[in-house]
């Protein structure tokens, strides 16, 4: 949302090596009498007009021309290789194919809007993003991804059946099987013999 805090910009300065940051805050945002404490947020355009004006410029060319920021960065830029990083020659033609014939502007902005020191392509998600914690970006994925491990179904161990017979499982399962039914469909055990009890054995005498 084109907005950066204070924590935040101190926290980016110091990936960069800079401890200290307060002096060059207060630069970036001064005290003034309609804010005495300071914004308390600064924009691109107060870090570096000159690339923010040139960046402006190039996103409502993108605009005009087919009526989005994404859709116009992926019909110039993306396409026909159908590549997300671009690097610095496809920048310079595809800029001067929206109608910025001054290469040399068109080498310096790509220059200045790369994501790191080294880095030799940008691509749309690093010029659109939303850095701001307060911000939310455009594009929220709708649909979370399947489970890693989905959990196995139970097995079910299934014994010998007698021909013709069906099973509990299946009489029960049906709507107008009566309960009794499930009930003889399952195989009957013979009780173990019991041996007579000592109060019944009569002694010889």
């Amino acid at each position: 949302n084109n907005l950066c805090s204070k924590a935040e910009f101190t926290l980016y300065m110091r990936d960069f090596g800079c401890r200290v940051v307060h002096n060059l805050w207060a630069e970036l945002d001064p005290r003034t009498e309609a804010h005495p404490v300071g914004r308390g947020q600064i924009t691109f355009k107060d870090f570096d007009p000159v690339t923010s004006e040139a960046f402006d410029t190039l996103e409502s060319m993108l605009i005009e021309k087919q009526g989005g920021a994404k859709e116009g960065w992926r019909r110039y830029f993306e396409l026909p290789e159908n590549k997300p990083c671009v690097d610095e020659a496809k920048f310079v033609a595809s800029c001067k194919r929206l109608g910025f014939q001054d290469d040399a502007k068109n080498r310096k902005l790509f220059r200045a809007l790369l994501a790191a020191p080294g880095r030799k392509y940008i691509t749309y998600e690093e010029l659109w993003r939303s850095t701001n914690k307060i911000g939310t970006t455009a594009e929220v994925a709708t649909s979370l991804p399947p489970p890693l491990n989905p959990r196995p179904k139970p097995l079910v161990r299934k014994g010998k059946e007698r021909p013709g017979q069906s099973s509990a499982s299946e009489i029960a399962n049906k709507p107008d099987a009566a309960p009794e039914a499930a009930v003889k469909a399952m195989p009957k055990t013979e009780a173990a013999p019991q041996e007579p009890s000592a109060s019944k054995v009569v002694p010889e005498a």
